[in-house]
């Protein structure tokens, strides 16, 4: 027995004993019909390997084999690649799973290559007796394309997910607990950039569902602190041109409060709107009502709208148009990504609307004015209608009695008068009218606020039909004048100062 074994170690022993300079291996069996071979990695830096096709001691390309070791640049070198591990090697094209690198330090690499088409696939089979159960999870390509449930990964990270047994399904999903968390799905900087395109997300939901969210954001804030700012989507864009923080090619809906920063440390060089100069401009818009056109690359309601045009609205409010370009859309590729034609756009104008509001108010007050202004018009006309009536009725009174002194002051009273200030209202000057009866010796015209308070006083001489009022004396407003002789309030008055 022990003569047996020491034979059997005494043939191994030669078998290791071989030549390196042999071209063929040695055989130490056949495990599946296949030659498990030994070849020496002294002097030729050889590999220990398993060969199943070709000729495998002078590498050709047809061989199939497997390399335990440290390979060599070519064969027959002495020249070794700076990596140890196992490498495959099947038509020229090589698989290579080992430690490399060139200080005392290794990394676990992983690579393949010698085909610029060839993948890294990462796959599962249910079923081993089963070709047809293997299931592709993961593939990169030598492009650094990553694909998740896709084999032909377009994007850096192409993502392709099908529904199963729940009805969500996660192109991404992040369960995080604790606190002091960013996440940020893709941080870059670009400096220099003459022409760029980047879309962070391109979601695209088709169906018939009664819901369907393209992009759903959500944040919600416990804290009771009323200093605590929450967020659902934080958007900024800067820099020169037409800047757009947000871009939306359809309705959009606001459940909440839409505002506007409008706290006066934002804003310099303020001043009132001109009424009569809004009104005026306001008379030169159009107020319309549209449908849009359809096939303009652009997503407009159908149906029928109210508004201006744009053209209309630039001639007299220049400030409340803007340019827009918007890039051409051109369907999707053949992975279902969005052919924009960036060389192109489609160029058009829009209205601020929003801008229209302080406009619009100004307007109404100035028309409020007016309308006051009219009011006290009337007033003036009633009280002189009524005034006229009882002098009337004291002439008739007087000639019935025969009373001559009566018959006298009336005619010096009639002959003394004020009129309405024309126009009114105004905005630079005006003019008001009366006449004095030859008895007057003193006469004044006197200016108040509606608070009762005396702004101006004015006296008035015979020889004289008129005042003239400067508006730049007083602030735009409601004002009362009376005109008193010899201490009788002879008439009182409204006018209106606009700007």
């Amino acid at each position: 027995m022990k003569t047996k074994q020491l034979l059997i170690l005494f043939v191994i022993a030669g078998l290791f004993a071989v030549s390196p300079q042999y071209a063929q291996a040695q055989t130490i069996g056949k495990p599946d019909g296949n030659l498990l071979n030994f070849f020496s990695t002294n002097s030729t830096g050889r590999l220990l390997g398993h060969s199943e096709a070709g000729s495998f001691g002078s590498f050709a390309s047809s061989a199939q084999w497997i390399g335990i070791g440290q390979p060599v640049t070519f064969p027959g070198s002495a020249t070794k690649v700076p990596a140890y591990g196992l490498r495959s090697q099947w038509q020229g094209q090589t698989g290579i799973f080992s430690l490399k690198g060139s200080g005392s330090v290794k990394d676990l690499v992983v690579e393949w290559g010698n085909n610029t088409s060839s993948k890294m696939r990462f796959s599962f089979i249910s079923d081993l007796n089963n070709p047809n159960s293997l299931t592709e999870v993961m593939t990169l390509s030598p492009f650094g394309s990553v694909g998740i449930g896709e084999t032909n990964p377009f994007a850096s990270l192409d993502i392709r997910t099908t529904p199963g047994a729940s009805s969500t399904t996660f192109g991404f999903r992040n369960i995080l607990t604790g606190s002091n968390f960013r996440l940020f799905g893709s941080v870059e900087r670009l400096d220099n950039i003459s022409s760029f395109s980047a879309s962070t997300i391109d979601a695209r939901v088709d169906g018939s569902a009664t819901y369907m969210y393209a992009g759903y954001f959500q944040a919600g804030n416990t804290s009771t602190s009323t200093s605590s700012d929450t967020y659902g989507i934080y958007a900024a864009a800067k820099g020169n041109g037409n800047v757009w923080a947000g871009f939306f090619d359809g309705d959009v809906f606001v459940s909440g409060t839409l505002t506007h920063a409008s706290d006066r440390k934002f804003k310099e060089n303020i001043s009132e709107l001109s009424k009569r100069e809004v009104v005026s401009k306001l008379m030169k818009l159009q107020p319309s009502t549209y449908n849009y056109k359809s096939g303009e690359g652009v997503n407009f309601d159908s149906g029928l709208q109210y508004g201006f045009v744009a053209q209309e609205v630039e001639k007299v409010f220049p400030d409340l148009v803007k340019e827009v370009r918007q890039p051409i859309y051109n369907g999707t590729d053949q992975y279902g990504n969005p052919v924009i034609d960036e060389q192109n756009s489609i160029e058009f104008k829009s209205v601020n609307y929003t801008g229209m509001i302080p406009i619009l108010t100004k307007a109404l007050q100035e028309q409020e004015l007016t309308m006051n202004a009219y009011k006290a018009e009337l007033d003036e006309l009633k009280a002189r209608n009524q005034e006229m009536v009882e002098k009337f009725a004291e002439l008739i009174k007087a000639i019935e009695n025969n009373d001559s002194g009566l018959l006298q002051n009336i005619v010096e009273t009639s002959e003394t008068s004020l009129g309405q200030n024309q126009p009114n209202p105004f905005g630079q000057s005006t003019e008001i009218t009366y006449s004095l009866a030859s008895s007057v010796q003193k006469a004044n015209i006197q200016i108040y606020n509606m608070d009762g308070k005396l702004l101006g006083d004015y006296p008035l001489a015979k020889d004289q039909k008129s005042l003239q009022l400067d508006a730049k004396a007083y602030e735009p407003g409601v004002y009362i004048y009376v005109m008193t002789a010899d201490g009788k309030t002879i008439g009182t008055r409204r006018m209106i100062i606009s700007e």
